[in-house]
């Protein structure tokens, strides 16, 4: 799913930047034309590598998850870190050391800027929920209420079920056996 999402989004991106590319690097009365043909031949190789990121992004990520058996912000960091590093491997060690960095730092920084918008939709919640005097959750009741239930027979009436051609129905069902059995188990007083 993520690689389908960077896929999407290396089309996007790429296709702006190589035809506004396209266009300043052509002569008068020929930008369109640049522009269009510098989106043919670069989009789809910007976007399979955008592709391959996000594929790899994942993979890295969850192995972190996996290994460490923990969800929590490192993951998403280190798993950049991989992905950038893996990416630069062919550059030489001083290559691989620096994308790492830069991965890394740009992954924490979208971590910390996560971490902050939760943290601000928590306190928003807290302000509204004091403001309004509920604590946000649900208070528990102590019983049912004080209305006894009836003896009248239960039943249901299955004849618009029928008229649709569902025809396997008990006739007369009635779901006194269930309050019976709910009964000798003490789950309902008996009346």
């Amino acid at each position: 799913m993520k690689s389908a999402f960077f896929f999407a989004m290396g089309v996007v991106g790429s296709s702006t930047l190589d035809f506004l590319k396209g266009v300043n690097d052509s002569p008068r009365g020929m930008r369109l034309v640049g522009g269009s043909q510098a989106v043919r031949m670069n989009t789809p190789r910007s976007a399979g590598s955008m592709a391959l990121f996000g594929g790899l992004y994942s993979v890295f990520e969850c192995s972190m998850a996996y290994i460490r058996q923990k969800e929590d912000p490192w993951n998403p960091i280190i798993g950049n870190a991989a992905v950038c590093g893996f990416h630069w491997r062919k550059e030489g060690f001083r290559a691989v050391t620096r994308a790492t960095a830069v991965g890394a730092a740009v992954a924490a920084a979208g971590q910390q800027v996560i971490i902050m918008r939760d943290k601000n939709r928590s306190l928003q919640k807290k302000e509204t929920s004091s403001s309004t005097g509920s604590t946000g959750s649900f208070e528990a009741r102590k019983g049912c209420g004080d209305q006894k239930g009836d003896n009248n027979p239960r039943s249901m009436d299955t004849s618009k079920i029928k008229q649709l051609g569902f025809t396997n129905f008990k006739k007369d069902y009635s779901g006194d056996v269930h309050i019976k059995s709910f009964q000798e188990r003490g789950f309902l007083e008996r009346v």
